[in-house]
């Protein structure tokens, strides 16, 4: 994104950034809600990791056993045994690394700070079950507070995990498709919801 702002001649095609759910200030606010870097920051951020994917699990008792093993690499691979059989499409060692990005971008989020605001449109879709932060963010996940340019709010059904999943991601690709289209054929009237 930063890229495409600070170098327009370079990505002259770049005309809108599109977003599923997500911005720094919902990262920050999230990372902040779980109390990141104190001494249990591992145990945090794992439950959060947890919470995200939708896996049913006790997070009381999740976060009692983290509490008992000693290190962050066993509190990692225990919890991604733990995910095991809701991904069964990925290894053990796939959702260390996932956690290891997620963890990664939380902690950035957090101390990150923007020099400038962007310029462009933003299309943001969100899902409507989403996190508990709607009292700590604004609707459009507070990117007024990032960019000048014109925002765009799509609410799409279900979680964080699932709302471009099936039925929803047909909604959420036309959606795309359309706004697409519309830089392509400006001068093309497309209904956008």
């Amino acid at each position: 994104i930063l890229q495409a702002e600070r170098k327009p001649q370079q990505y002259p095609k770049v005309q809108e950034i599109i977003i599923l759910d997500g911005s720094r200030a919902f990262a920050s606010v999230y990372g902040k809600m779980y109390k990141y870097f104190n001494d249990e920051e591992e145990i945090h951020a794992l439950c959060s990791f947890v919470m995200i994917l939708g896996a049913e699990i006790n997070l009381v008792e999740y976060k009692e056993e983290m509490s008992s093993l000693f290190s962050t690499s066993d509190r990692i691979e225990s919890t991604a045994y733990k995910l095991q059989p809701y991904f069964r499409n990925l290894t053990p060692e796939e959702l260390q690394v996932a956690f290891d990005l997620f963890y990664k971008k939380i902690k950035m989020a957090v101390k990150y700070k923007p020099k400038s605001k962007l310029r462009k449109a933003i299309t943001l879709f969100k899902a409507m079950e989403g996190l508990a932060l709607k009292d700590n963010i604004s609707e459009t996940y507070d990117w007024e507070k990032d960019c000048d340019g014109h925002i765009t709010v799509h609410t799409v059904k279900g979680t964080h995990k699932d709302f471009i999943q099936l039925e929803n991601a047909k909604k959420v690709a036309e959606l795309i498709n359309d706004i697409l289209v519309s830089e392509m054929f400006p001068d093309m009237f497309l209904s956008r919801e």
